[in-house]
């Protein structure tokens, strides 16, 4: 079946920035909009997926995992879950047949919109940006990503950071390393070390409590899989806001308790 795209728009507010994509690939008429609002230093998120089709023919979204303080590096919220055979999905659902991934960088605020769609659908990449301010606080933040880098005995050498929103992150297919290490209200934003060959990675995060994290993953035919994984403790460093990062972490967790 030939695709019929009919219409891909992007409109920037000054204050809500929207990114709307509808298609007739199918015989429904499915939709995609991506909300992204300024919220002092932070860049929020929202989804949500529309469409005419039956339960059991809805096309999927990948949304950002993660809305980000630009100020500290550490994560508002984020999101990780799945749900299929909808009509309407809320913010951040993972389904199983990606068409869209938005993401931003924290410490510039752009957003990447990028939709593909496997089989005969459409495939294509639309980029908008909301220029946020750049944080001050980068070269510190950093400094203490690099911190937590070392306090595992693993040599980086050789080793560069690829993070999103690079393209190349999405086309070595990375964003499956970053939605297994379970980042959470209150973390620092994950990153990821490649080696020259591209065929290992290492996530690196610090939670609310300071505890640092370190996941490795080998590329194999079935993607990245996850082969060790270490915690230490770390020592929370500028510009960390220990006591904002825990009252994230905390009301995640009582939210999580009352489900």
């Amino acid at each position: 079946m030939k695709t019929t795209l009919k219409r891909l728009t992007a409109l920037l507010m000054v204050s809500v920035m929207s990114i709307a994509m509808t298609g007739t690939a199918f015989a429904y008429d499915p939709s995609v909009t991506v909300d992204i609002a300024p919220s002092g230093s932070s860049l929020k998120f929202s989804a949500m997926v529309k469409t005419d089709a039956p339960n059991n023919f809805v096309d999927t979204i990948y949304l950002s995992t993660e809305s980000i303080n630009e100020d500290t590096g550490e994560v508002i919220s984020a999101w990780d879950g799945s749900k299929s055979g909808q009509n309407n999905l809320g913010s951040g659902y993972t389904l199983s047949r990606p068409i869209a991934t938005a993401y931003s960088k924290w410490a510039y605020g752009e957003i990447s919109y990028i939709p593909d769609v496997p089989g005969d659908g459409y495939s294509n990449t639309v980029e908008t940006y909301y220029q946020n301010k750049r944080s001050v606080n980068r070269n510190l933040i950093a400094k203490r990503d690099a911190a937590i880098a070392d306090s595992f005995d693993i040599d980086l050498s050789g080793y560069r950071i690829l993070n999103p929103p690079e393209r190349e992150y999405f086309e070595k297919d990375l964003l499956e390393t970053r939605k297994q290490v379970n980042v959470r209200g209150g973390d620092t934003v994950p990153i990821t070390y490649i080696n020259p060959e591209g065929s290992m990675v290492y996530v690196i995060k610090q939670d609310a409590y300071g505890m640092n994290y370190m996941y490795k993953f080998i590329s194999s035919g079935d993607g990245w899989m996850l082969d060790s994984s270490d915690q230490v403790q770390g020592i929370k460093m500028d510009p960390s806001n220990q006591a904002e990062s825990l009252r994230l972490r905390n009301t995640e967790e009582v939210e999580e308790t009352l489900q």
